[in-house]
């Protein structure tokens, strides 16, 4: 009996012995996780404010410049209405409150290949004060992959259209239709253009050859001179006139032949208005009908008189001899 109880207490010993390792080495996988995830370190909260969120999550991890540094515990809507954002509540680990201030910013990212989503915050500037508890972060409104997605349609759907016209196009070619076409299509054009490259090889071989008046233009010297010359002489006619010398010069710089002019013409306007409204002896004739007709009939008489004077002189000439 006595051996019998002696077995059962250390086979109770062993198994007593073994849940208290299970249980040390538990405790140690809680310590090492906790540590990990930043479990049992001070928290503090801060909150974000975004237009949407894209699917994050209660739990979803934060991260400060890329390290896990909390994780999202609340995400709702903002008492009162009038507030047309998302509310973000993060748990932060009390040691990086320092790296997080006033110019840092909040976004959303994705996690690798399966879209789970994440609060990245950028690290603060030193002259910035540092977020308190309870303080707003800015932050940036996400991505809508949506909309990018639906723009990448539009844009497939347009390749699409500009891929059939391109098509169309190119039926039509083949078919010889259009000018481009019976370009591809059409040998009498390539023929044409062969005998115009041949054309332009014979006119380029009288050219290099002296030729010609292009193959004298291209080839002889003094045609260079003489535009030299003429150049030289352009330039320093220029001068000249720049300088104000000879009676071009003059009337290029010399204000005095402007102002007679403007004086002739002011002068030349007012005698136009004066003929215009009737006044002196050529407005009389340019507005008077009666005067201009008794002078018409008088020139009219005038030269009737003359032709009859040539013709019978001694009627009104008469010369006695003594």
């Amino acid at each position: 009996m006595k051996k019998s109880l002696h077995w059962l207490s250390s086979r109770e010993l062993k198994v007593g012995f073994l849940i208290f390792v299970g249980i040390l080495f538990l405790a140690g996988m809680i310590l090492s996780i906790g540590k990990h995830q930043g479990l049992f370190q001070r928290r503090y909260e801060l909150r974000v404010l975004m237009d949407r969120v894209n699917g994050l999550q209660v739990g979803a991890p934060v991260r400060l410049a890329g390290l896990n540094v909390g994780k999202v515990i609340s995400i709702d809507f903002p008492q009162g209405l009038e507030r047309k954002q998302v509310e973000i509540c993060l748990k932060i680990n009390r040691r990086v409150q320092p790296r997080i201030r006033r110019d840092s910013v909040a976004h959303i990212g994705t996690l690798g290949l399966l879209g789970d989503k994440f609060v990245n915050i950028t690290l603060g500037s030193i002259d910035q004060p540092v977020l308190q508890p309870g303080d707003y972060l800015r932050g940036s409104t996400p991505v809508d992959i949506e909309e990018i997605i639906e723009e990448g349609v539009k844009v497939f759907d347009d390749l699409k259209a500009m891929s059939k016209s391109t098509r169309e196009i190119a039926e039509k070619i083949n078919r010889g239709e259009g000018t481009i076409g019976k370009m591809v299509n059409d040998t009498t054009i390539y023929f044409r253009l062969d005998k115009v490259l041949a054309l332009a090889r014979r006119l380029a071989g009288k050219v290099e050859g002296g030729e010609g008046t292009i193959a004298q233009l291209f080839n002889d010297p003094a045609v260079y001179k003489n535009l030299s010359s003429l150049l030289v002489s352009l330039s320093s006619l220029s001068d000249s006139l720049q300088r104000g010398e000879g009676t071009l010069g003059m009337m290029v710089r010399d204000t005095t032949l402007y102002t007679n002019l403007t004086g002739l013409v002011g002068r030349i306007s007012s005698i136009s208005e004066r003929i215009e409204r009737g006044q002196g002896t050529a407005g009389r004739l340019a507005q008077d009908e009666e005067l201009y007709q008794d002078l018409s009939q008088t020139i009219k008489d005038l030269d009737e008189l003359i032709k009859d004077i040539k013709k019978n002189p001694k009627r009104y000439f008469k010369l006695k001899i003594f």
